[in-house]
């Protein structure tokens, strides 16, 4: 089990305020989780009560009709049909929680508590009862969020408070609104090795108009989960330091910024079209931005398209990641070329050396997107270009589709 906040229940740190009831525990958040199974919903039905601290707060509305609670075990959210939560439960209040004949259930993996199950699914514990099964402790004790890397995240860790040091929004999302609509409200954070994780804002917070910081920082919020996308809920803008220097991006290419069903014309990028005319082209597929190349539905008996990145320095020690997909594989269409004499024209009369990174392939699901790992520049005098070529035959049913996504070059 990974290390939680520190939520120490037996507060051997200055005293807080408020009453201690005292109530005895007899189980863990952890135990109490254990029991649930995914897409199910599970009575308690024997006196369990939980003790822990509260790591949510509704004042800004980025959280709604949510108590999340954190134990030295884990953490849970319980439904409530209760606003203003954070008047009668502000974080760090410890509470105890009486969950015989409440409910299990989750929400797209994320496990919930809540008073019943209908059609809908489960509940919200009607405000009339919450003091029934939610008893208040003492308040003002110190959460501490536990320190986590995002490529380090397990399930143990959602509904817990945690931190992330040395991360930034992503370039294309710096200077969006938090709740930005075309996003659905979901931004990506990164750190210095480019592995991202949602923040997800409400429409209806308070700070859902204001813009993100371009600064590398911390960030610190309740880890929650949809699917299998691990997401960050921040309580307020507090919860964020972003003022240092971002880490350092040579290419930080999302493709956000181009048109679906267009050609693909990124800034410094080439296009080009060596065999046929057809070319790279932008689409979006579930708000997800990325250039495709595929000979389905081209008349020319042969297709040869390369995408080309801007120039790469080499004096300091650099690798290039990026990410690809498949659809409708017929043929191995896709390939990955460097070059130190490419003048942006001329594909033919530059000297390519192919590259082997991890790239989709026949045994790779349709439409997901795989890393290609890091791809080591050392050793390569620059500048150099690394060219996305693919080739295809409409005519003789060389149709694949290949995408390509997410491509950074960052310092070693």
């Amino acid at each position: 089990m990974s290390p939680m906040a520190c939520v120490d229940l037996d507060f051997d740190q200055p005293p807080a305020g408020g009453i201690d009831p005292n109530i005895p525990v007899t189980t863990t958040i952890a135990e109490l989780k254990s029991r649930h199974v995914l897409g199910k919903n599970e009575e308690i039905t024997d006196d369990v009560v939980l003790g822990a601290l509260v790591i949510s707060d509704d004042a800004t509305g980025n959280f709604f009709k949510q108590l999340v609670i954190e134990d030295a075990t884990g953490g849970i959210e319980i439904r409530v049909d209760v606003t203003g939560l954070g008047l009668i439960y502000p974080v760090g209040r410890k509470v105890y929680i009486k969950a015989k004949g409440l409910w299990l259930g989750d929400y797209n993996g994320l496990t919930q508590l809540g008073a019943g199950v209908d059609a809908s699914g489960l509940l919200r514990i009607p405000s009339t009862l919450v003091n029934q099964y939610v008893i208040s402790a003492t308040y003002g004790n110190t959460v501490v969020p536990a320190v986590k890397t995002i490529d380090a995240l397990s399930l143990s860790d959602v509904s817990t408070l945690v931190k992330f040091e040395n991360v930034q929004f992503i370039s294309a999302h710096v200077g969006l609104k938090y709740a930005e609509a075309t996003l659905l409200g979901n931004l990506n954070l990164e750190d210095c090795a480019r592995k991202r994780i949602i923040i997800r804002s409400s429409s209806y917070a308070s700070f859902a108009n204001d813009l993100t910081p371009g600064g590398n920082g911390t960030v610190v919020g309740v880890l929650g989960i949809f699917g299998t996308d691990y997401q960050l809920t921040i309580r307020d803008l507090n919860d964020l330091a972003l003022t240092g220097e971002r880490c350092t991006v040579t290419i930080d290419e999302s493709f956000d910024n181009i048109a679906s069903n267009a050609n693909v014309d990124a800034p410094e990028w080439s296009n080009i079209a060596v065999k046929g005319t057809r070319l790279w082209q932008g689409k979006i597929f579930m708000n997800n931005h990325y250039a495709q190349a595929t000979a389905f539905g081209d008349s020319s008996p042969e297709m040869e398209s390369w995408l080309i990145t801007p120039a790469i320095t080499t004096t300091v020690p650099k690798k290039i990641t990026f990410e690809t997909a498949k659809a409708f594989y017929v043929q191995d269409g896709l390939s990955v070329w460097i070059s130190s004499n490419f003048n942006g024209t001329d594909v033919t009369g530059a000297t390519w050396t192919q590259l082997f990174p991890t790239l989709a392939n026949s045994s790779s699901a349709d439409n997901t997107f795989i890393s290609s790992g890091d791809v080591n520049l050392t050793g390569i005098p620059g500048p150099v270009r690394i060219g996305f070529r693919y080739v295809g035959s409409g005519p003789n049913g060389q149709t694949g589709t290949f995408r390509v996504d997410n491509v950074k070059v960052t310092n070693l």
